[in-house]
């Protein structure tokens, strides 16, 4: 049957199949089952026959402990894959699994349509490490793909903020090997990520001297000058400048001191200048005359006062502090949209029980004898028939919110926004009816003789006044709302040609970590990022 699937006849699989349906589970010296061949063949009709005959075959993993579904990631077969996502079973399978997912080895391979796929259906994948703790953006990072980059970037900016058991975020993978392209597109999608230090305290620009990617380099330093990020000292007091030095790469110290300004006079750990560093090396005489001319002349070191310049302790502390308020501000809104569910059960109910009470006991009471007892006694006016259309109408519109509420249970915060939107219009359009029916019942157990008809249109007025005032304040706030949240979309959103932007940003954030206007990429939750100045939001 392997051989059969292998060469791709699916006839002589079905009739192999009928005779002996126990081989679909047989391996062979690789522990390897026919699955696994149709897979690595990208045959989706014999995979599928494979799959109805033996659900369980599509579990069991070869000698390299590899799947039938990760063998199709591999080989870029699209067909298979979306075969066998469709399997949910199988997928959750796959993520318990502790060695590198599909999404990981499709990102390995370069398979974009695979990668694609994969977050369309699995979006969970993209946050699965494996057992390097590296996340398929690491993976996307250190190859330099900058297409599936961009993908994982877009579906979960908050991945490029983790660290692999190298003490590495992705950004650090993609400086460790000189990828410009995926510098650029941290810089517009995720640009609080170049405060990440790596377990060693070295900022991306140290990583970039020290694997020698000095296109990186460069790139890091037009982008990042103004910043404090360029004048972080190592875990040994080095600057960029005493790093590019005891490299023995002169021409990068000399972009280094002139095109950047990094203190020439900072010292290390070790009390020594970069020109002591070079004179130390006794190498390069031109250069150290060089350096030796941008020395203050008292000798003593010039301190980057004009940078102010965090130590690695002050921006550790600070970007967990900050970390911690806007946990905490999503805390808040997660648990008030809960209790905003809890709320529309509760006035449902009430609704529910004020209408049915109306219902069964209808203004202006019933006949208690003669051929009509038990019918309303003015069953036949207006006001009765609006009345009973109103209360009815806010009866069962009540009861259906309080069924969805009660049978739906969303677990993720968009989901719960959408369904909390809908019951919420619906609580409104039910309170409406009631307010009618409530009024149309006034209007019949209120006098309509001399002296007494106004009463009944004072309580139209009042009744449509206040909710109509209320209904219309509620429309503006949510209009508002809108407006600001679309503003906030269009400021902050991932535009790859607004990286001077992007630099004010980072800029910002290394001197205040201020709160406000923060990047898409610190939270995706614009309904709160929107609203800070605020402190509220309608829906």
């Amino acid at each position: 049957i392997k051989a059969a699937t292998g060469f791709g006849h699916i006839e002589l699989v079905t009739e192999i199949i009928k005779l002996c349906p126990q081989l679909v589970a047989a391996v062979n010296e690789k522990l390897e089952t026919p699955l696994h061949e149709a897979c690595r063949q990208g045959n989706a009709e014999i995979s599928a026959l494979l799959l109805k005959t033996n659900l369980f075959v599509a579990t069991l993993l070869n000698q390299e402990r590899q799947s039938a579904f990760l063998l199709a990631c591999r080989r870029g077969h699209v067909n298979v894959v979306k075969l066998m996502l469709n399997q949910s079973w199988l997928m959750e399978f796959e993520e318990d699994r502790d060695e590198s997912t599909p999404l990981h080895v499709a990102i390995s391979r370069g398979k974009i349509d695979i990668v694609k796929e994969i977050l369309k259906v699995r979006p969970s994948f993209c946050e699965q490490a494996d057992k390097n703790r590296c996340l398929p953006l690491h993976y996307a990072s250190r190859i330099g793909n900058v297409e599936i980059t961009k993908l994982l970037l877009n579906s979960k900016p908050d991945m490029a903020l983790q660290y692999n058991n190298n003490g590495y975020t992705p950004l650090h993978q993609a400086a460790i090997n000189g990828h410009v392209k995926i510098l650029e597109a941290f810089i517009a999608s995720s640009p609080t990520s170049f405060n990440c230090l790596t377990t060693d305290g070295d900022t991306v620009f140290h990583l970039a001297l020290r694997f020698g990617k000095y296109n990186a380099f460069i790139f890091l330093a037009e982008s990042f000058d103004f910043t404090g990020l360029l004048h972080q000292q190592d875990q040994f007091g080095n600057t960029v400048l005493h790093l590019a030095i005891l490299r023995n790469n002169y021409q990068l110290a000399e972009y280094i001191i002139k095109k950047t300004k990094v203190d020439k006079n900072c010292r290390n750990y070790t009390n020594q200048t970069a020109l002591d560093v070079l004179k130390e090396s006794g190498t390069k005489e031109a250069f150290s005359s060089e350096l030796q001319s941008v020395e203050e002349p008292n000798g003593s070191p010039k301190h980057l006062q004009q940078y102010k310049d965090l130590s690695k302790r002050q921006i550790k502390e600070l970007s967990k502090r900050y970390k911690s308020r806007r946990d905490k501000k999503n805390e808040l809104q997660r648990e008030a949209l809960q209790n905003a569910r809890n709320t529309i059960i509760l006035v449902a109910v009430l609704i529910a029980t004020v209408t049915y009470a109306g219902g069964i006991s209808p203004p202006g009471g019933v006949y208690q004898e003669g051929p009509l007892k038990g019918k309303s006694t003015v069953g036949r006016t207006t006001a009765f028939k609006v009345f009973e259309i109103s209360n009815n109408i806010a009866l069962f519109l009540s009861l259906s919110i309080v069924i969805i509420l009660v049978s739906i249970i969303p677990f993720e915060r968009k989901k719960l926004m959408r369904l909390l939107v809908i019951t919420h219009k619906l609580m409104w359009v039910s309170i409406s009816f009631m307010a009618t029916a409530y009024i149309a019942a006034s209007r019949i157990t209120v006098p309509n003789g001399r002296g007494t008809g106004w009463v009944a249109d004072s309580l139209l007025a009042v009744g449509a006044g206040t909710l109509g005032s209320l209904f219309v304040y509620l429309g503006v706030a949510l209009t508002r709302h809108w407006l600001r949240k679309l503003k906030w979309r269009a400021e902050n959103g991932r535009k790859q040609g607004r990286v001077s932007v992007t630099r004010e940003r980072i800029q910002s954030r290394n001197t205040k970590f201020k709160t406000k206007n923060k990047s898409q990429s610190e939270s995706t939750n614009s309904d709160v990022d929107s609203s800070t100045s605020v402190g509220y939001y309608a829906y």
